[in-house]
């Protein structure tokens, strides 16, 4: 894996924790993956400002983005999680 790829799997990474944290902590699918997006991207940002040493100059392009791509990534996860919950609730019935 080249060092092009390594930013691209740790905001994954980040948005896939996130994502089942805020999943787990709250039942509704669209404010959780809000708070996930929103979480993701200070994060990501913090981490890009500790590794350069300063923030991004297209940091707006990068909100906006970021939230597009982790809210779709928090949603997937969120649905998914949904159902495996709904399906282990019937089964225990």
């Amino acid at each position: 894996m080249t060092n092009q790829f390594l930013p691209i799997v740790a905001f994954f990474i980040i948005c896939i924790g996130l994502s089942i944290a805020a999943h787990k902590r709250n039942k509704d699918i669209f404010s959780a993956s809000l708070i996930s997006a929103a979480g993701t991207n200070i994060i990501f940002q913090m981490i890009g400002y500790f590794v350069l040493g300063y923030i991004d100059p297209f940091i707006f392009i990068a909100l906006v983005v970021g939230s597009i791509i982790a809210f779709i990534v928090s949603l997937v996860i969120g649905i998914i999680m949904k159902r495996l919950t709904k399906n282990e609730t019937t089964k225990a019935i």
